[in-house]
């Protein structure tokens, strides 16, 4: 466009001068007018014929594929020729946004790389030169940090329901990274908590316990010779997964009991209420099945029955009768059933043994927390004709036996609102009075 234009301005001028020498000579030389015109037509093809070169430009500084540390002021040099017109600008561009416009040399921009992201960028430069004409250059030079690199992930294991925080260092800076680990807290109080780990690996991982529905809130940090970093804040929802659930009818008496899906197995969510016959609370054998209700001293099994006691609590086995009550299809949990129960459990989401206590009944309102509905209410015992120990216990039988010292025992678990964890004991006499829990045959 611009060369253009010249080359009218040049007709122009030379249309004016070819009309002041007509006017001169029109008169007595009309031979000089064929030269002149011939002359000015000449010089008019020739101008318009000829070609404007684009600028030369090159990019001085910095060097294409140089690193710098974030924070740095970077010197930009251009250099911008043009054999044949003059520079009329110079542009510099950082990632493709325009940040100067230079017009005189020395063409030079000091850029700020403060806030800055690390890793690639690319410059480029642009000359252009009074006749429109357009040349340009680009490098490219990299932004890092004298400190360690690190970046936050979350990491949830649906499988167990826990969050695993995972850091990685990308880049350990100007030394080695003598400390990793986690700044965390829980929903948007933001009161940080610091966990340190060794710096042995790269990659490094920590779980943090997160009650359901609450919000955690983690970044990642390393630290060098030359300072610390952190990686980006990561936020996650603990949620409680979903599972089976439903009913079962035993056929022997018509109960109706709950049912869960906690791993690969299915437990009774209630304890077992079959009640064959009842014992007065002081008969009480560790050879002959019994079976007991809650304060009653009877023997009458539709009179036991009709106890609140009897609902809610269950029935009270002891050990032979533990053996035998569960209906067709199920059996007494064993030692295997519960511990495979207290690895699932081992999923983030509290201690095992309060993952499964019942949210009510528990003295000083020191409930669990139910989250499954599992409902290990504090049923108490019967122990030595006595019933004890409701809101503070609960035990349940199950059907391994021990001997020491030439008598047999029986095994029990106990749940305690003292101890949040599953407890397994040895070495329990057989005539106490326990609950009863059924794990549906695999």
């Amino acid at each position: 466009m611009n060369s253009t234009k010249n080359t009218y301005n040049i007709l122009f001028d030379l249309l004016n001068s070819i009309i002041i020498l007509i006017n001169f000579t029109k008169n007595n030389r009309p031979r000089y007018l064929s030269l002149i015109c011939i002359l000015a037509f000449s010089y008019i093809l020739s101008s318009s014929c000829t070609k404007n070169d684009n600028p030369s430009v090159i990019i001085l500084k910095p060097l294409n594929n140089e690193s710098y540390f974030q924070g740095d002021t970077i010197s930009i040099s251009v250099e911008a020729t043009d054999k044949d017109g003059i520079i009329e600008e110079v542009r510099v561009y950082i990632d493709g946004i325009g940040v100067t416009s230079l017009r005189q040399f020395p063409y030079t921009y000091l850029w700020n790389s403060s806030d800055e992201k690390v890793g690639a960028h690319l410059i480029k430069a642009t000359a252009l030169d009074i006749e429109g004409g357009v040349g340009e250059d680009t490098v490219r030079f990299f932004l890092t940090k004298p400190t360690p690199i690190v970046i936050t992930k979350e990491v949830y294991d649906t499988a167990t329901s826990k969050i695993y925080m995972s850091g990685e260092i990308t880049d350990q800076g100007l030394s080695l990274v003598t400390e990793t680990g986690f700044f965390w807290a829980i929903n948007d109080t933001l009161e940080w908590n610091k966990r340190s780990l060794d710096p042995e690996m790269s990659e490094f991982t920590s779980s943090v316990f997160v009650y359901p529905d609450s919000t955690l809130y983690f970044k990642a940090y390393a630290i060098n010779d030359h300072g610390e970093s952190w990686g980006n804040l990561v936020s996650v929802i603990k949620k409680i997964p979903e599972i089976e659930n439903g009913t079962f009818t035993d056929q022997r008496d018509g109960n109706t009991y709950k049912w869960i899906k906690l791993g690969n197995q299915i437990w009774m969510a209630e304890n077992l209420r079959y009640l064959p016959s009842v014992n007065n609370v002081n008969e009480y054998s560790d050879s002959l099945p019994r079976f007991y209700v809650w304060n009653y001293n009877g023997n009458n099994v539709d009179e036991a029955k009709q106890l609140d006691t009897y609902r809610y609590n269950g029935v009270y086995y002891n050990w032979p009768a533990s053996i035998i009550a569960c209906p067709s299809g199920w059996h007494l949990a064993t030692e295997e059933d519960w511990f495979a129960l207290n690895g699932w459990l081992d999923n983030g989401l509290g201690r095992p043994g309060d993952q499964i206590r019942s949210d009510s009944g528990w003295i000083r309102g020191d409930n669990g927390l139910d989250y499954w509905g599992f409902n290990a209410i504090p049923a108490g015992e019967n122990d030595n004709g006595e019933f004890q120990l409701s809101g503070l216990v609960t035990y349940f039988f199950t059907p391994e036996e021990y001997e020491l010292h030439e008598i047999s025992y029986a095994n029990n678990i106990t749940l305690t609102l003292e101890n949040g964890d599953i407890n397994f004991f040895k070495y329990n006499r057989k005539d106490r009075g326990l609950s009863v829990r059924c794990v549906k045959d695999q």
